[in-house]
């Protein structure tokens, strides 16, 4: 008696779309993806061991993508005689016990690998390599996993930031300063925080860490007087930009202190807004060199005995023709960018106000691009590699930093020796005048703002907007000539 109930149209349906759901599968390419590597390496690179007088077994681990390859020591070593033993059938019990143990290494970093997914070297060294007796421990370089901003290690920073190690009463202004400039640090906002150190510094010497309801808007007065007269230790005046910068940090301090700590009443301790006082405000024109004078710098001819200027120009240059680029980006550039003849990039966040995503920059390689690349790019042309050698992988965000300046100062140093040499003297020439300069040259091409704005990959149209205030005097002398240009047509008509 055949007991089989017939198949529903729905059991038909769901078994028709589970076979068709495999057979896509199946067609489906499967992309081959190049596995990381470990195996253990002799190094007789170095000097040897001066404990052991022997050369140290190493984990020799490789990332097909990204490519890298890194070594991490053992506690293990020998000589280079005990090494070419450990190939032989027959070996000595220490030899036998020395070849088990490496083996064992290797097989469970192997393991440790494949359960990354994706793999990072950090990631490795934490789940593996730390803490793992069979490694010297000494010479491993481990990041802690930062979960929170007590986790965070702030000992890098101390000699940059001391305010870090000083202790506030909780009711002044320098209590919260120095909670907003270890924030900025851990999200590796370090120019932001450099800037908030400044501003309680500069607070500090007029009036001391004063409480907040000491601040009115009759102490800012005068503050603001003290500044303009070059106070803080100055000698000439502070700038209005200066001053606005430091009072805007200052009166985020407040709005912290009220909305996140509720440490103070912003209604009765707010020395800020309509009827109070009002932070100044200027306006940062943009300086830019007009077609006549870039031309001459590009003409000129570096001394062969100073390659210094040579590289200098070189960079500025590659400023100039990437659209202006920011000196972070360049910074940020790297090989896995370069499409087709061009360099495509999100532009860095350099403001904490890019709430959105960071615009997308496309720059065409000219040959004066390209040269740069090839002549002071990085040889090794792995896609996650730098362009420039100037940040190295691994670097802290305080290390990045640093590097960063040092490369706007090199360049802003030597291009102004050159613009001397052009006999033009006390010429502000470095790399932001490159990027000023490329967007005046695309104003008077006859671009619109909003194309320089994407160019410059500038969100709010107003900060373009500035870049028009910079066009060179000669420019706005012909554009006035051009207005009153009627005049001479009545003059002509009255001599008729």
């Amino acid at each position: 008696m055949n007991l089989a109930f017939p198949a529903s149209r729905s059991f038909k349906l769901r078994l028709f779309a589970a076979f068709m759901q495999k057979k896509r599968e199946s067609s489906q390419v499967k992309v081959f993806k190049m596995p990381v590597t470990t195996k253990i390496y002799f190094d007789t690179r170095n000097e040897i061991r001066k404990k052991t007088n022997d050369y140290p077994y190493k984990l020799q681990v490789y990332c097909p993508d990204p490519k890298g390859t890194k070594f991490y020591q053992t506690i293990y070593g020998a000589t280079v005689e005990e090494d070419q033993k450990l190939s032989a059938s027959r070996l000595s019990e220490k030899l036998q016990l020395l070849k088990t143990t490496l083996q064992d290494i290797e097989d469970k970093a192997a393991e440790a690998a494949r359960k990354l997914n994706p793999f990072s070297f950090d990631d490795f060294v934490r789940d593996f390599i730390k803490d793992n007796p069979h490694f010297d421990q000494a010479r491993i370089k481990f990041k802690p996993q930062v979960t929170d901003e007590k986790d965070f290690d702030f000992t890098e920073y101390y000699d940059d930031f001391p305010v870090l190690k000083e202790t506030f009463d909780a009711t002044t202004i320098g209590y919260v300063y120095q909670l907003i400039i270890r924030k900025k640090i851990v999200w590796g906002k370090i120019p932001t925080a450099y800037l908030y150190q400044s501003s309680f510094v500069s607070l500090r010497a007029y009036g001391g860490n004063v409480r907040f309801q000491v601040i009115t808007d009759t102490y800012l007065k005068f503050y603001t007087e003290w500044m303009k007269k070059g106070g803080g230790g100055r000698k000439k005046e502070n700038t209005k930009t200066t001053i606005g910068m430091y009072l805007r940090n200052l009166r985020h301090v407040f709005n912290y202190a009220a909305t996140e700590l509720k440490i103070i009443n912003k209604e009765k301790c707010y020395p800020f807004g309509r009827g109070k006082y009002r932070i100044p405000s200027s306006r940062n024109v943009k300086k830019a060199f007009e077609p006549g004078i870039i031309s001459e710098l590009y003409a000129y001819e570096c001394d062969p005995e100073k390659p210094w200027l040579r590289k200098a120009k070189a960079f500025w240059f590659f400023i100039y023709f990437g659209n202006g680029m920011n000196p972070l980006d360049v910074c940020n550039l790297k090989y896995k960018d370069i499409k087709d003849g061009l360099i495509i990039f999100e532009r860095a966040k350099t403001e904490e106000t890019l709430a959105e995503d960071p615009p997308v920059i496309t720059v065409v390689i000219n040959e004066d691009i390209q040269a740069t690349i090839d002549e002071y790019g990085n040889k090794d042309k792995s896609p996650e590699n730098y362009i420039f050698p100037v940040f190295e992988p691994g670097m802290s965000p305080l290390q990045q930093y640093k590097a960063r300046q040092n490369f706007i100062g090199f360049i802003n140093q030597w291009m102004s020796q050159i613009f001397k040499d052009l006999g033009y003297e006390n010429v502000r020439a470095g790399a932001y005048e490159a990027r000023h300069s490329a967007a005046t040259a695309q104003i008077l091409g006859g671009a619109t703002l909003l194309e320089v704005q994407e160019m410059l990959g500038q969100i709010d149209p107003r900060t373009t907007k500035r870049y028009i205030d910079s066009l060179p005097i000669t420019i706005k002398k012909a554009g006035a000539a051009r207005v009153e240009a009627f005049k001479k047509s009545l003059e002509n008509h009255k001599s008729a």
